[in-house]
């Protein structure tokens, strides 16, 4: 059985500190982005465990991409240096599949954190 080592939804203010100061001062239009931001974050979930990677996106409908951390090849992390600085970035998970072998977490806090997650996971 595989126990869940970290969970964790896409972060608003530290992804897009700019962006997100800009729609609270806007009325209306902007904090409905706000919101249509929020329910997407909230929508999207990426899950280690110790035997894969799995993230979901949607409410409504959904879409599951699952990765054996057996068969991961590669961990990219990309951050620029206010994301360094706020502790946030994007992840690219590779395996050795040949199709839909790959895993795109954009705007995650603690990246460094979810990349050493993947590399070594305290296996049980």
């Amino acid at each position: 059985m595989d126990s869940i080592i970290y969970q964790a939804h896409p972060v608003m203010f530290r992804n897009k500190p700019l962006t997100f100061v800009v729609c609270c001062l806007v009325p209306v239009v902007g904090w409905a982005v706000l919101l249509v931001w929020w329910i997407k974050c909230k929508g999207e979930t990426v899950m280690v465990t110790n035997g894969y990677i799995r993230q979901r996106r949607g409410i409504l409908s959904r879409t599951e991409n699952t990765l054996m951390l057996d068969h991961v090849r590669d961990v990219e992390l990309r951050q620029n240096i206010l994301q360094r600085f706020l502790d946030v970035g994007h992840l690219g998970v590779s395996s050795a599949a040949a199709i839909d072998g790959s895993i795109e977490l954009f705007g995650y806090a603690h990246p460094a954190k979810i990349r050493d997650l993947i590399y070594k996971p305290s296996r049980s």
